[in-house]
């Protein structure tokens, strides 16, 4: 049981409303092989876990744990934990050969992925037997969890497992915005593009883009020359990127090593775009330095070093946005932030980073980690130097296992599907472009605009043979509605436990509101929005849902295929505040556009 902490580094988070007394657990019979593994249980330790077809107390499998030097455990994690609920596990067991010693864990995280764990010793013999367990949610719960144990040296069959809370007593909780708290002014919004990619461009006034994050890779110059003179037009700017230095100038561990060799060629770089009539407005020094070799004292060198070179060759209009780290993680973004010196703040004109559910497995991360570690992020930034922008260079969603379905990664496994195909996918980066932006981001840039045909790393909201997939139609939803000057509504401080996740955003100019709704648990949900000190009457214009069409198929690898549908929305009034309430079905986005007088 000493080895448990290390679970928090293989975080499996299963998106399904546990509050319910049924039993919320997936494939709790393991009768649904992944491998030998059954599937949505992970595993943990140096033992075995396979699937027995030998006895089972109930259907056709069960799962075998046979413990190691130490124990060998299995765990499945459930989203929407009621604190303060009661929580009953139950599940059958028997050993292989005499008397096991084995054990049950309820766990309980809350918002900040902090773990509290309850773990219950069983004695298990060569009968099947039921163990039931209770356990009260500790009062921060955001997600509950089942562990299931095999000792050291112990080999203990399991079968019938549950993990069930009592019914939540409470109403649909309203989700309170104070119209009178304003905090980030959203400057635009953004997309990582290829030159070559003629389809996607043609969507960038339906998205309100307003810059690209772009390099050349395999493109020609034609190529970039023919993008610059369209978003030149649209006044869209350039963020060019380089992924990683070139080999010769990192050392043997693999690190920069060269730091003014590498600069020398960051400005060869733009004074070559520039001569081909592609100078970019923003460069990004490296794609994610954290991965990619820049580590933070040889980074803090780096961004002084271009920043001089680039004013001393005429170049002083070309701005430095950065770090471009991996993630939002608190703990990473501070190595960098605390290696900075005045002078490389200064050389530093936007802030920048890439925003992935922090996670250790491909069922993703959650909203609330999303939002929490942006806020975390945004607030570092503000602390050394808070005049500068905040730009989320890279983000979509990390997640691919949805309501108990996995889908191949977007990142290496797509074959013209994958998780990216789908609607709860679309729903999620809805959901995490509300995160980012009431996080505190001016600028949020989705990865990835278009895919190519054949290629095994599809993000794209535009599909291989130029379809629109459903995550396009999610960043319509907002991107195409929250015009650039807009601010955020400081969102609750809860926010991440409301039945569907929301932001508001208001455009003192044109003395409009947007509202934006995301529900992406597997049932629908009903939306309750109180909008306090209005600043004028208002009146609904037109409410977007972005629902389902057509459903694909997992299995044929059929995509699904989204709508845009206007939606009646009940506006009301209540103590003096506007109301906003309706039912989101699962996977199901709403943008609600309300004008004030």
């Amino acid at each position: 049981m000493g080895h448990s902490v290390a679970l928090a580094f293989l975080l499996a988070l299963v998106t399904m409303p546990g509050s319910a007394g049924s039993n919320p657990l997936r494939n709790d019979g393991f009768e649904e092989p992944a491998g030998t593994i059954p599937a949505m249980w992970f595993p943990y330790g140096p033992g075995r876990v396979a699937t027995d077809t030998e006895g089972a107390h109930g259907g056709r499998r069960c799962i075998r744990l046979e413990g190691g030097p130490w124990i060998e455990l299995v765990y499945q994690w459930i989203d929407g934990a009621v604190p303060g609920s009661r929580y009953t596990a139950t599940v059958w067991a028997k050993s292989a050969s005499g008397p096991a010693d084995g054990a049950v864990k309820i766990e309980f995280m809350d918002h900040l992925g902090n773990k509290r764990e309850f773990p219950f010793s069983l004695k298990a013999d060569e009968t099947w037997r039921q163990f039931t367990f209770t356990q009260t949610a500790t009062p921060d719960a955001m997600r509950a969890a089942l562990t299931l144990c095999a000792g050291a040296g112990a080999t203990i069959l399991f079968d019938d497992a549950a993990l069930a809370g009592e019914e939540a007593k409470t109403p649909a909780k309203e989700t309170v915005f104070d119209l009178k708290r304003l905090g980030t002014t959203i400057a635009g919004f953004g997309v990582h593009h290829w030159a070559s990619e003629r389809l996607a461009r043609e969507e960038f006034g339906n998205l309100h883009i307003s810059h690209i994050r772009i390099t050349r890779d395999s493109d020609s110059y034609d190529d970039m020359r023919e993008l610059k003179r369209v978003t030149d037009a649209r006044g869209i700017k350039w963020l060019y990127v380089i992924w990683v230095p070139d080999g010769k100038y990192l050392g043997l561990d693999g690190q920069l090593a060269d730091v003014p060799g590498y600069a020398r060629f960051w400005i060869e770089t733009v004074r070559e775009l520039d001569r081909e009539g592609c100078r970019p407005h923003f460069i990004d020094l490296v794609n994610e330095p954290d991965y990619f070799g820049i580590p933070p004292a040889p980074y803090n060198e780096l961004v002084k070093l271009v920043r001089k070179e680039l004013d001393k060759a005429g170049f002083a209009d070309v701005r430095i946005a950065g770090p471009g780290l991996t993630h939002i993680g608190a703990e990473n973004m501070d190595r960098y932030m605390k290696a900075l010196d005045a002078n490389a703040v200064k050389a530093i004109d936007v802030w920048a980073t890439h925003a992935w559910e922090d996670a250790w497995d491909d069922s993703g991360g959650s909203v609330s980690i999303t939002e929490n570690r942006a806020a975390q992020f945004v607030g570092m930034c503000r602390e050394r130097d808070a005049t500068k922008p905040v730009w989320y260079t890279e983000y979509a969603t990390r997640q691919i296992r949805f309501h108990g379905i996995r889908y191949p990664h977007p990142d290496n496994e797509s074959d013209n599907y994958c998780a990216s195909f789908t609607m709860p996918y679309a729903a999620r980066v809805y959901e995490n472009t509300l995160a980012i932006l009431n996080g505190g981001a001016n600028i949020p840039f989705y990865w990835c605009s278009q895919d190519w045909w054949g290629s095994r790393k599809q993000w794209g909201y535009i599909g291989p043979q130029g379809e629109k997939k459903p995550v396009y139609h999610a960043l319509r939803a907002l991107y195409g509605n929250i015009k650039p000057g807009s601010r955020t509504a400081v969102p609750p401080d809860d926010m991440w436990r409301a039945p569907v996740y929301s932001g508001v955003y208001i455009n003192e100019a044109d003395r409009t509101i947007v509202v934006g709704m995301a529900n992406t648990a597997d049932s629908p949900r009903k939306a309750v929005i109180r909008l306090k000190n209005a600043p004028g009457r208002m009146k609904i214009v037109r409410a977007e849902a972005v629902e389902i069409d057509k459903s694909g198929d997992a299995a044929r690898k059929i995509a699904d295929v989204a709508r845009t549908v206007e939606k009646p929305v009940k506006l009301g009034r209540k103590g003096g505040d506007n109301m906003l309430e309706t039912e989101i079905p699962s996977d199901g986005m709403l943008t609600v556009i309300l004008s004030y007088k």
